[in-house]
C-alpha cells in the first residue's frame, strides 16, 4: 500500500540577525526526537488502523465463534517507548456481536503483546547499554544522547525480563574451561557468605569460544549436572562427555563438579604462577625477591609448546622428542618441589605437588588423539575482567539473578555476536515490507 504525505513544518528563523548551524541542528534534532518521529508513525499507525477495522467490519470467518460479526466497541489510546521517543497509538477495540469477544486489529497485526509498553529494537538498546555502564548512568546516557527519558529502575525491570540472555547448553566441543569470579551482592537480599558468578565457556576445534551459561545459586555440581542432562537425553544410553579435556584454575569443588563431562582435565598454566604468590608469599612468608624467583622459574619449567603442524604431518621423531620434553618438564617439577622443601616452603610445594599430576595432560592428549587443546584459560581470563569489570567496578548490591543475567549478557555479546545478531534480527522481525523515501520539502 502506498501513500504520500505531506509535512507541514512552522519555523521562526530570525534572518535579520542570523542564527548559528548548530543551533539550527540542535532544534531540528529536538523537534524531530520529540515530536516529529513520534507524529509521523503515529499518523502511519492510524491509517493502518482504519484499514484493518474496515476489513475486520461484517466478517463472517473468524476463530472466537461460529458466525462472528465485529462492530467498533471503543478506540483506545496507549504509549510505547521507543528509541525516536514515546509513541502515542490510538487503535480501535472491535467486538464480536455473536459471542461478545473483543480484539485489537491493529495490537495483533503488529505483533504486540497485550501488556508491551516498549519495542523491541528500544529492547536491545537498552540492553547493550545497560552491559556496558550501569543502570543509573544508562538512564542518563540514554536521555542525553538518544533523547529516552527512562528512569534506571525501569531500565532494571525491562532487563530482568528479557529473553536475550537465553543460552544453548546442548553442545560439544573440544575443550571445556570453567571459572569464577566474586561480585558485590546486595546486603539485604544475601547478608551471608561470599558469592560467586560461575562461567563454563567451551572452545571448539577451530578455536571459536561459545558459553554454557553463568549461574550464581548453583552449585559446581549443579552445573555439571545440567550441562549432562542437556547433553544426555536417556539415562539408559551411554553418557559421551561433552568434551575432551576441562582446563581450570584447580579447584577443588569445580574439578568435581565438572570432571564426568570430559575425559581428562588439565591445569591452567596461567595460574599456576600468578597463584604460587598466596602460598609461598602470605603462607610461607617468602620475601617478594624470592617468590618473584620461583615464579618466573615454573613459568619456565612448564613452558612446552605443541608442534603448529597438523598432527599427521609431524614424525614420530618429533613426537618422541616433544615426549621426552613433557617427561624433563616433569622431573624438573618435582626438583622445584623438593627444592621448596628443602628452604622451608611447604605450603607453596604442597600447592605445586597437587597440581602436578594434570600439568601436562594437554601433551598427553596431543600425543594419544592429535587434539590439541589449550593449556591456559586466558580466553576465559579475558571474559572474566569484562565481567569483573562490570558487577564489581561499575555495579554493586547485586541480587544472585541480576549477576548472573548480566553475565550471560555480556559473555553472548563478546563470544557469540553472530548469535546475538541473529536473536534480535527473529525478534525484530525485519522482512523488507517497510519502504520509506523523502521526497523534498516544499516552502508554503
Amino acid at each position: 500500500m502506498k501513500q504520500q504525505f505531506a509535512l507541514i513544518l512552522n519555523s521562526d528563523l530570525a534572518i535579520n540577525k542570523g542564527f548559528s548551524l548548530d543551533e539550527l541542528v540542535h532544534e531540528a534534532k529536538a523537534l524531530f526526537e520529540t515530536e516529529g518521529i513520534p507524529g509521523f508513525l503515529r499518523i502511519i499507525l492510524l491509517m493502518v488502523d482504519q484499514v484493518l477495522v474496515g476489513h475486520h467490519k461484517d466478517r463472517v470467518d473468524g476463530t472466537c465463534c461460529e458466525n462472528p460479526i465485529y462492530r467498533v466497541n471503543r478506540r483506545e489510546e496507549k504509549s510505547i517507548h521507543t528509541s525516536c521517543g514515546k509513541l502515542k497509538v490510538n487503535w480501535t477495540r472491535m467486538r464480536c456481536e455473536s459471542c461478545k469477544k473483543t480484539i485489537m486489529p491493529l495490537r495483533s497485526y503488529l505483533g504486540l503483546d497485550s501488556h508491551q509498553r516498549k519495542t523491541n529494537e528500544l529492547e536491545r538498546i537498552v540492553t547493550e547499554v545497560v552491559s556496558e555502564q550501569s543502570y543509573r548512568r544508562s538512564s542518563q546516557h540514554l536521555e542525553a544522547i538518544g533523547s529516552i527519558p527512562i528512569p534506571h529502575t525501569t531500565l532494571h525491570r525491562w532487563v530482568m525480563k528479557s529473553d536475550c540472555d537465553e543460552l544453548d547448553m546442548k553442545k560439544r566441543v573440544d575443550t571445556l574451561v570453567a571459572d569464577g569470579t566474586g561480585y558485590k551482592k546486595h546486603p539485604q537480599l544475601d547478608p551471608w557468605g561470599q558469592k560467586e558468578v560461575r562461567l563454563v565457556v567451551g572452545v571448539t576445534k577451530d578455536g571459536k569460544v561459545t558459553p554454557y551459561g553463568a549461574w550464581t545459586n548453583e552449585s559446581w555440581r549443579a552445573i555439571g549436572n545440567q550441562i549432562k542432562q542437556a547433553n544426555h537425553p536417556s539415562s539408559k544410553l551411554y553418557f559421551k562427555p561433552v568434551a575432551g579435556m576441562l582446563v581450570s584454575d584447580g579447584e577443588e569443588g569445580l574439578i568435581r563438579g565438572l570432571k564426568k563431562l570430559t575425559k581428562e582435565q588439565q591445569r591452567c598454566h596461567w595460574h599456576m604462577p600468578r597463584d604460587l604468590y598466596q602460598s609461598m608469599r602470605i603462607q610461607d612468608g617468602a620475601s617478594l625477591e624470592e617468590t618473584r624467583t620461583a615464579q618466573k622459574n615454573l613459568a619456565g619449567i612448564i613452558e612446552l609448546q605443541l608442534p603448529k603442524e597438523d598432527f599427521k604431518t609431524v614424525s614420530s621423531q618429533e613426537r618422541l622428542e616433544l615426549e621426552k620434553a613433557a617427561w624433563q618438564a616433569e622431573k624438573s617439577l618435582q626438583k622445584f618441589i623438593d627444592d621448596l622443601i628443602d628452604r622451608g616452603y611447604r605450603q607453596a610445594a604442597k600447592y605445586i605437588l597437587n597440581a602436578k599430576a594434570k600439568m601436562f595432560s594437554y601433551v598427553r592428549m596431543w600425543l594419544q588423539t592429535g587434539l590439541a587443546n589449550p593449556r591456559v584459560s586466558s580466553m576465559i581470563e579475558r571474559m572474566m575482567r569484562e565481567i569483573g569489570r562490570r558487577i564489581k567496578k561499575i555495579g554493586f548490591n547485586w541480587g544472585p539473578e541480576g549477576a548472573a543475567k548480566m553475565t550471560r549478557i555480556i559473555v553472548k555479546r563478546i563470544t557469540s555476536a553472530n548469535e546475538w545478531d541473529q536473536h534480535w534480527k527473529k525478534k525484530l522481525n525485519f522482512r523488507g515490507t517497510v519502504k520509506l523515501s523523502f521526497e523534498g520539502c516544499v516552502p508554503m
